[in-house]
This record gives C-alpha cells, structure tokens and sequence, in this order.
C-alpha cells in the first residue's frame, strides 16, 4: 500500500531528495525552497521506501506545486495521482489559486485536476488551476469529474 506524509522544511527530507535526485538528476537536489517548503512524500508502506515526492511553496502570492516526482518502477500505479490529489488539497486550504510549471508532455495529466495552461516557462508549460476549479476525475464509473471545493460540477 502507498501511504503519504507531510514534511515541513528540511527536516527529515532525506530520503525525498534522494528520490529527487534519482528522477530529476543534479537538477533535483535541495535548493532555497525546501527550507520554506510543505513536501508531500510517499512511500510503500510494505517496504518504507519512499517512492514519490512533490512540494507545495509559496512564490511571491502564490502557491506552487512542483518537484513532482515519482521512481518509475513505481509510475502507472496511481502514486503521482494520488500525490497531486493530497496536494491540491493541502493547497486549497491556504491558496485561493495554485500554479504549477508541467513539462509539456505530462500537461494533460495536470489539466485533468483543473489546471488550464497559461503559456510557456522555462521548463515547460505555466498552468493554473482556482480553488473553485479543482477536480478529482471520477475512476467509479462516471465519465464527469467531482469538484474538490463546492460539490458536484
């Protein structure tokens, strides 16, 4: 079973940077934000590996997701949904918005929460999701998505 955990700052980051450092490279190492950071870490909760990562961190007023992450024998098995579900919700409880920098070919993947891309940055696509527009796509058999914030859409 995949279980998440909130780290607060540097504390205890270890092993989430290693994942990092294993998907992202050099490129994935600790930086300025980490400190300032809510980290969402996985892990499998039979071995205590953790297997997937991602932050939330405020950036001027706003709030962003980014260093998502997950090692790829453990993609296609719902970890990076079920990070991006965790931290959207953490997210919606402090932020009215919440921005994001997706590499073009995983945008679809975020527009499915609500995210609508805005153009190009450095590293990829800027998207944006409000509050009010987060979803939650429905794997019970319904082709309609459940807003995170309001109900039904």
């Amino acid at each position: 079973m995949i279980v998440g955990e909130w780290i607060n700052g540097e504390a205890g980051l270890e092993e989430a940077l290693s994942v990092r450092a294993s998907v992202f490279g050099a490129a994935g190492g600790r930086d300025e934000n980490d400190a300032y950071a809510m980290h969402c870490v996985m892990s499998d909760s039979d071995t205590g590996a953790v297997v997937g990562t991602g932050r939330i961190r405020l950036s001027g007023a706003k709030f962003c997701i980014d260093r998502i992450c997950v090692l790829p024998e453990y993609r296609g098995q719902y970890v990076g949904d079920l990070m991006t579900r965790l931290m959207l919700y953490r997210a919606s409880q402090f932020a009215g918005e919440v921005r994001l920098v997706s590499p073009a070919e995983v945008a679809g993947f975020f527009a499915r929460y609500g995210f609508a891309a805005e153009g190009e940055e450095e590293g990829g696509v800027a998207m944006r999701v409000l509050k009010e527009g987060i979803r939650f796509p429905s794997k019970c058999g319904r082709d309609e998505a459940q807003t995170l914030i309001g109900g039904e859409e």
